[in-house]
Order: structure tokens, then C-alpha cells, then sequence
């Protein structure tokens, strides 16, 4: 059964990871609907990036921020859709569910602002200039995918965020390296 951050299923986990300050890794997987909503494609063209979005939002919505202030997530593959989004979300956040928080605009940006991003076929400007829009580039961490990934498509990957224009190389040395080590300092 698929369960998006947010539902009841994680909140004791989600609890003890704030707790802790764990950081946790999200990568997306197979909504409930593949095979209608993929129209036959391997989810990691459109659905993965997607359900990342619907994931972290969901969990803003639900309040998970609010109640665990100390949850650090490093989301797959600079978030997916979720930074090209993330106005849109912001911007209509009154438009709430039952169940969901008393969030609003500002909420909603200091958690995209304060979550990690992974560069795993997210290193072109497409993905790298509307996840910089949301966060800093402290907040990029390098990703590879591999072995999910084609080698052929990792090296690409490699080569657009080494030639992103968008990024100091200072900054690209730090996403290669000091980001992850400043996060997870007893591994540095």
C-alpha cells in the first residue's frame, strides 16, 4: 500500500526522525494509479518527479512541518516538480482540506527554503534554476541515481551541473562535497 508523508503511517517514524535530527533520504516510487497515469512509460520520465511533489506536499499541508520544526529531508532529484510548483502551492494554500494545517504562504516557503535537494537527473538548469528559487545552494547535495540510472545519462547529468552557469565553483565544489559532509558532520 502506498502511503504519502503526512498520513498517520509515518508519524511515529517522522516523530523520532525529528528526535533524533536524522536527516532522511525521499525518493519517489510507483503512485497507486501507474499504470493509468504512466500511459505505459517507466515512471522515472514523469511519475517519480511528480510524486515527490505529492509527497512533500501533502506533508506541508498535513502539518508534518509544523509539528516536527527539526525534519530534515533531502528530496530526490532536485524535488522533482515540487520547486517549479512551489509558487503555485504557496500561493494557494488557502485552499485547504479538513484535515489539513492552518498553514499559509510563508509556512509554505521557509520549508521548501529549508529542504535538501539531490542532483540526480536534476543537474540541468531546467531542473537546478527553479530549485534555486526555493532554496540556496547550500541546500544542493550531489546525486548520482546510479545503478538506477544508464551510466550514459549519469555522465550528462555530471557534465550539465558542472557547466550550470547559475552556480559559483565554489558552490559546485560544495554540492560535490561540503553540503553532504555539513549535514551529516560525524561522516565529514
Amino acid at each position: 500500500m502506498h502511503e504519502y508523508v503526512g498520513g498517520p503511517f509515518h508519524e511515529p517514524i517522522l516523530a523520532e526522525l525529528a528526535r533524533r535530527k536524522a536527516p532522511v533520504f525521499v525518493h519517489p516510487e510507483d503512485c497507486p494509479h501507474v499504470e493509468e497515469l504512466g500511459f505505459g512509460r517507466a515512471s522515472a520520465v514523469v511519475e517519480f518527479p511528480f510524486d515527490t511533489a505529492r509527497t512533500v506536499t501533502n506533508a506541508i499541508y498535513r502539518g508534518v512541518f509544523q509539528r516536527y520544526p527539526d525534519l530534515t529531508l533531502i528530496l530526490a532529484h532536485c524535488g522533482g516538480v515540487l520547486p517549479t510548483l512551489g509558487w503555485r502551492i504557496s500561493a494557494l494554500s488557502m485552499l485547504r482540506g479538513p484535515e489539513d494545517a492552518n498553514i499559509d504562504s510563508a509556512h509554505i516557503a521557509g520549508v521548501l527554503r529549508g529542504l535538501y535537494y539531490d542532483t540526480a537527473l536534476a543537474g540541468s538548469r531546467n531542473s537546478l534554476q527553479p530549485t534555486l528559487t526555493v532554496t540556496t545552494p547550500d541546500h544542493l547535495l550531489f546525486g548520482s541515481d546510479w545503478p538506477a540510472a544508464p551510466e550514459p545519462v549519469i555522465a550528462d547529468n555530471i557534465d550539465n551541473l558542472d557547466c550550470f552557469e547559475g552556480l559559483t565553483g565554489t558552490q559546485r565544489a560544495d554540492i560535490n562535497r561540503a553540503n553532504a559532509a555539513a549535514l551529516f558532520p560525524r561522516l565529514g
